[in-house]
């Protein structure tokens, strides 16, 4: 999406076109784990600008000798300090993959449920499902995709991540000082006011970053 942007953007004009705009939902990343080593890649987009963030942290650990039983699973707890926060998780050595949810991985058996301190995040399998043997797996890095991504370690992204929450429209205007034109249409295909677009977009990107102070990773914003 960015090189596109970029590519219009130096042909002096980027039309934006708001008539089939959709939201994409809450989660709005992906996250891939490559096997054995269970080295993460964590793609995400900020503003236009699409991001594969190669993860190098891993989770230290500490199993405990309770256990609880989980859906159907059997399953002992452990916890572990990450990303800001203190989880408990929830895993069932009958399931011998050393993985789970997010980017969590390295006890002996599959997490099924993860909780973090404060209740406010939780993740719980709620089924196992088979796929087709012909389903063909498709990477989010793939060739055509894997062009467009800005590629960078979690220390450079944090600094990315918290331009962005103070800066929202900075890639657009530095698009704009390099000779591009951005121009906005509404449903009826109208042009709106670009400067007002801008002013409008920002506060609303900057008004719900306020709201969204409790995010997953919460050393993000430290």
């Amino acid at each position: 999406m960015n090189a596109e942007f970029e590519k219009q953007a130096r042909g002096g004009n980027y039309n934006v076109d708001l008539k089939d705009f959709k939201a994409k939902g809450s989660v709005r990343y992906q996250i891939e784990k490559n096997y054995p080593d269970y080295s993460v890649n964590y793609f995400t987009n900020l503003g236009s600008t699409e991001y594969m963030v190669q993860e190098s942290r891993n989770q230290n650990w500490k199993i405990l000798s309770e256990k609880e039983k989980v859906g159907e699973f059997e399953a002992q707890k452990a916890s572990c300090n990450f990303a800001g926060r203190i989880w408990t998780a929830w895993f069932a050595t009958d399931i011998p993959i050393q993985d789970g949810p997010h980017k969590f991985h390295g006890l002996p058996g599959l997490i099924v449920k993860l909780q973090d301190k404060t209740q406010s995040h939780t993740f719980e399998l709620k089924g196992v499902k088979s796929f087709n043997e012909n389903k063909e797996w498709k990477s989010f890095k793939d060739k055509e995709r894997y062009e467009q991504l800005i590629v960078m370690n979690e220390k450079k992204y944090k600094k990315v991540y918290i331009d962005n929450r103070t800066d929202p429209n900075k890639s657009m205007r530095n698009l704009l000082a390099n000779g591009g034109k951005v121009e906005f249409k509404d449903a009826s295909g109208n042009i709106l006011d670009t400067n007002k677009m801008m002013k409008d977009m920002e506060k609303r990107k900057l008004d719900a970053n306020k709201k969204n102070n409790n995010i997953l990773e919460l050393d993000l914003l430290k």
